[in-house]
Formats: structure tokens, C-alpha cells, sequence
């Protein structure tokens, strides 16, 4: 399924390229009927394609328009935030080959303390010689900042604002409409979006019971079920 595709930008947040290579990398790694998790799974940019190749694939995404689609599709979809232990994606101990948190998804989970707590709840969740899977690492903004792009916040065709937040590694994007370039305050809506580096996800990764990652492909961090836990 291409971008254009997609009735909402944030269910296709990767180019296509990106996404082909996505797929190709998970299609290697997975073994055949894995069981999958796939967190914050829009309409199935990911979860559509691993289904029909014959793995049994959960969802969780929290708008529900994305949800219904991804049960038209036949995909077990939950509605709920994955940040939240008493979601009924986490009662499944042991359970999945894979847990996927892709397509720009952890960037949303700017709280260190979140984030290592999520990696704990995919650790119990995953089967012995299972992985979590990650993207969204901050080389390609600081690659823009440093060629002269967003030096005064908003994107050469307009559409989007980019504001940091005071004293932190986190910023949030505003989109057409909400651009306004006369507020440049962080407000209660705009989401908080942390560049989470490679070095400070694999410190995660080895606080919560994963082992230093395999990369498949550039775009990739897997990381492996430690045997110690």
C-alpha cells in the first residue's frame, strides 16, 4: 500500500522507501507464523503485510478509526495506549516473537521513565528468543539542522513548525493549521517528541532485560530477550 494511499499522515509516517525497507528487514527476521505485537499500528502500514505473509499479528493503536480499519482487514486490534500496564496487550507473558514500536512510534514516549517502564512490559511479553524492534532515531533532523534547514522553525513549504522544549532533547511539530508563527510557546496540545539517540536506547534496552542490538538494516534497532532475566 502506498503513502498516497493512506487516508492520514500519521498512519504512513515513513517514505515509501523507508517503508519497503521495513518490511523486507522484518520479512527476513521474523520465522514463519511468528507471533507479532505491533504498538501504536495505524491502519496496518506494517501489521497488513506480515498478516498476509502468515504471521498472527496483534495490534493496539489508539485512535479508533485506525483500529476499525485494521479489523476490516481481519487484524486482532485493541484500542488503548501500550504505555498503560493494565492494557490487555501486557496480561499475554510470553506470548510474542516480536514486538514492533516502528514508524516513528517511540519518538512519542519523551519520558525516560516511560520508556524504560515499556521496555520492561515488552520484556515480559516476548518469548526467550524474541525481539523488540525500533526506529525513529534523531541522525536525520540533526542532518537538516546542520545543512541550514528549520533556522527559523517552519518548513520551506510552510506546513510545519518545529518548537523545542526548554532544557530537554524533546520537541513538538505543529501542522498546517496549527502553525503560527507568532506563538512560539509550548502549549498543553502539542505533542512531545523525544530524539531519542542509539546510545540512549541501547542504555535502555540494557536496563530493561535486552541485549546490546542486532541491526538488520540502517533504519533498524533489534534487540534481543536477554537470557539473564
Amino acid at each position: 500500500m502506498s503513502q498516497e494511499q493512506h487516508p492520514v499522515d500519521d498512519w504512513f509516517p515513513v517514505d515509501e522507501e523507508e517503508h519497503q525497507a521495513q518490511c523486507a528487514a522484518l520479512h527476513e527476521l521474523l520465522p514463519a507464523g511468528a507471533h507479532v505485537l505491533d504498538l501504536g499500528a495505524g491502519d496496518g502500514r506494517l501489521a497488513g503485510p506480515l498478516a498476509e505473509a502468515g504471521h498472527f499479528v496483534m495490534a493496539i493503536d489508539q485512535d479508533p478509526r485506525a483500529v476499525a480499519r485494521l479489523e476490516q482487514r481481519g487484524i486482532e486490534a485493541i484500542s488503548g495506549d501500550f504505555l498503560d500496564s493494565q492494557t490487555e496487550i501486557w496480561s499475554r507473558t510470553g506470548a510474542f516473537d516480536a514486538i514492533l514500536c516502528l514508524g516513528n512510534t517511540f519518538m512519542t514516549v519523551s519520558q525516560p521513565a516511560d520508556a524504560i517502564a515499556l521496555m520492561k512490559l515488552a520484556r515480559r511479553a516476548i518469548r526467550p528468543a524474541g525481539c523488540l524492534v525500533i526506529d525513529a532515531f534523531c541522525e536525520p533532523l540533526w542532518r537538516e539542522v546542520a545543512e541550514g534547514f528549520w533556522q527559523n522553525g517552519i518548513s520551506e513549504d510552510g506546513r510545519w513548525q518545529m518548537l523545542w522544549h526548554p532544557g530537554d532533547n524533546v520537541l513538538s511539530m505543529r501542522r498546517d493549521d496549527d502553525v503560527d508563527e507568532e506563538d512560539w510557546n509550548v502549549r498543553a496540545s502539542d505533542t512531545a517528541l523525544r530524539l531519542w539517540s542509539r546510545g540512549e536506547l541501547e542504555l535502555l534496552a540494557a536496563a530493561s532485560g535486552w541485549e546490546a542490538p542486532y541491526r538488520a538494516v540502517d533504519a533498524l534497532m533489534i534487540f534481543r530477550a536477554s537470557a539473564s532475566v
